[in-house]
């Protein structure tokens, strides 16, 4: 049993209309520019928004302890910036979260573009082993907060 299967499939937007272009991948792909482009634009060193005081976690805001996406803003902007040290040490899921996002926006573009575009279908064991995993880290994160905030 493949977890990972990749091939390559023929283009449907290959000499189609702008409408069915849009319809098909078009949307995905401006927000996914607009994503890639605020991050890159952005300077990772300083306040993105509002000031660093203010918290967007409901869980830091009320309880002073970072969840498991805390971080998540900052590690992605800092993977736009191939910081990628930085964006582990913010939060360890925030680089491959990047990764994953430019790689389809990398798809989306040459699916439009090219006659033929790569496609790999991950599967369900996978998605469920990354949710393990990331819930595991939450709880690690938020235990070693506790735990060094009392000794």
């Amino acid at each position: 049993m493949a977890f990972i299967r990749c091939y390559m499939e023929k283009s449907p937007l290959r000499g189609a209309s702008f409408a069915s272009f849009m319809k098909t991948c078009g949307l995905e792909l401006l927000i996914l520019a607009a994503i890639l482009g605020c991050a890159f634009f952005s300077n990772p060193d300083k306040a993105f928004f509002l000031p660093s005081d203010v918290y967007y976690c409901p869980l830091k805001k009320y309880t002073g302890y970072s969840c498991a996406g805390c971080g998540m803003t900052r590690g992605f902007i800092y993977s736009a910036h191939c910081r990628i040290t930085d964006a582990f040490r913010v939060n360890l899921f925030a680089f491959p979260f990047f990764l994953l996002l430019f790689l389809r926006f990398i798809q989306l573009i040459w699916k439009s573009v090219a006659g033929r575009y790569p496609v790999c279908e991950i599967s369900g064991a996978i998605w469920w082993i990354l949710l393990f995993s990331f819930m595991i880290y939450g709880l690690t994160r938020l235990f070693l907060e506790i735990f060094s905030a009392v000794g």
